[in-house]
């Protein structure tokens, strides 16, 4: 495929995307609270409140087994003040985008509802390593795992009779999703995800992680992007919701190891409090059904 031609598609497509959102524009505007750091309790409850649906399902999440509480909550502001402001924000985005994720068709082994829980887990993963490393970020990576694979959403809805022959190709057992797309299309979810999100007000780290989670190498959220990709591998390694074929590169996967200082005792640790995280985090999964 020739090169310019590849690079106004992509413009042509981000265009498209650009006039019926991919996700909610209230999501959006959660995004912005996340981003500002004056951001108070009471700009955070009218925004929830501005839409009925979104403020019932962040009631529910509030209430559910996973958070523990041991009075039940009626009022937004409630939930802000016993679960504190970040967990809220968490709910409400993860409410609020999760309507994209809706679909039972099921393409060879992928579901909209699999990538769903896939991208519940990397966020629940990615706040694990987060906390064990100590990075400075703890406070919005579970946000991010909640929106790395937007681009996978984004060539599902307005590439998806392509979309559907990548999944059916033969070939998917030999490479990975992001080599398949860039073979048959000249670009893949990662390069139409970057497009978009260049015109998208988002945090500048939400924009360089979720353009560069499979890009582990320089880029300014370097650190983020690995936690993102050892995320993943170790999601998949546990079968967790959508799995993608041939995702392991083992020099990636090792160097993310050492680079964020983890050993494999650290790993299996991982990924048995995963394991017990998603067991408490039904609700969370419950959310596109």
């Amino acid at each position: 495929m020739d090169t310019q031609s590849t690079v106004i598609s992509i413009q042509e497509l981000s265009k498209e995307i650009q006039s019926v959102s991919t996700i909610p524009a209230i999501a959006l505007q959660i995004l912005s609270v996340i981003d500002d750091p004056n951001s108070s309790i009471n700009e955070l409850e009218k925004l929830i409140k501005l839409d009925p649906s979104l403020s019932s399902k962040v009631l529910n999440m509030a209430n559910s087994a996973y958070f523990g509480l041991t009075s039940p909550i009626y009022e937004i502001k409630n939930a802000i003040i016993n679960l504190g402001f970040r967990t809220v924000t968490e709910i409400a985005l993860s409410a609020s985008v999760c309507d994209s994720f809706k679909s039972n068709q099921k393409i060879a082994h992928y579901t909209r509802s699999g990538l769903w829980e896939h991208s519940v887990a990397v966020a629940l993963c990615s706040r694990l390593i987060a906390k064990t490393i100590k990075a400075p970020y703890e406070e919005i990576i579970f946000s991010i795992g909640i929106l790395h694979d937007l681009g996978i959403i984004m060539f599902d809805q307005y590439l998806h009779q392509q979309f559907v022959s990548i999944l059916n190709d033969p070939d998917i057992q030999n490479y990975n999703l992001i080599e398949l797309e860039t073979e048959l299309l000249g670009f893949n979810h990662q390069d139409l995800v970057q497009e978009v999100l260049k015109n998208w007000k988002l945090p500048e780290e939400f924009k360089l992680s979720i353009s560069n989670h499979h890009l582990v190498e320089n880029n300014e959220c370097r650190e983020i992007c690995k936690i993102l990709y050892l995320s993943n591998i170790i999601c998949n390694q546990l079968s967790i919701g959508f799995v993608e074929t041939n995702s392991l590169d083992m020099v990636s996967y090792l160097d993310c190891i050492k680079e964020l200082q983890l050993d494999e005792l650290q790993i299996e640790t991982l990924k048995s409090d995963l394991k017990n995280e998603i067991s408490k985090a039904k609700d969370f999964f419950s959310l596109v059904n």
